[in-house]
């Protein structure tokens, strides 16, 4: 049996929602039935790391403060190639495309939707966003639309998706 390693691609702000969503995927599938699924399937969450945590923790819905915290720290020096190994070492991709905080726009996203794009365009890629994607501009413009196989309303739909699919 395959392993499938899933990316998860979106917004990292101040908004609590944009750790949300990707805290609620992994309890659903730790909450499966199937072993199969569950030991079948990775999420790679480039949020779940000290640094990532202790700045929504201190700056929770105060994006000035987040922004200050995080452009401080070294370890944002090393975010592009990190990321881009997130994006080899992955076997697919779920974008979240919802802006959580509209003023602070999705560019690491856009980078990620590029790589796959480009270097790995036989890796499918989910997009979720909460709403009609060829109604938004930033999800309709056409180098969004190529880089995005599949597009759902909800994170769970999307992992539903893939193991329909894969088991």
């Amino acid at each position: 049996m395959r392993h499938h390693k899933i990316y998860l691609v979106g917004q990292i702000s101040s908004n609590p929602q944009s750790y949300a969503w990707r805290v609620n995927l992994q309890e659903y599938l730790d909450g499966l039935g199937d072993k199969k699924i569950r030991d079948g399937i990775s999420l790679l969450d480039p949020c779940k790391n000290s640094m990532n945590l202790s700045l929504i923790e201190a700056s929770k819905n105060n994006e000035d403060s987040f922004n200050d915290n995080a452009f401080a720290a070294e370890t944002l020096k090393i975010l592009a190639p990190l990321d881009a190994g997130f994006v080899r070492e992955s076997t697919m991709c779920f974008a979240n495309m919802n802006h959580f905080t509209p003023e602070r726009p999705i560019i690491g996203s856009y980078f990620e939707l590029a790589w796959y794009y480009h270097n790995y365009p036989n890796k499918p890629v989910i997009g979720i966003f909460h709403g009609n994607p060829k109604e938004f501009y930033h999800t309709r413009h056409p180098f969004v639309q190529a880089a995005i196989h599949v597009w759902v309303q909800h994170e769970v739909i999307a992992l539903d998706l893939i193991i329909k699919q894969c088991f």
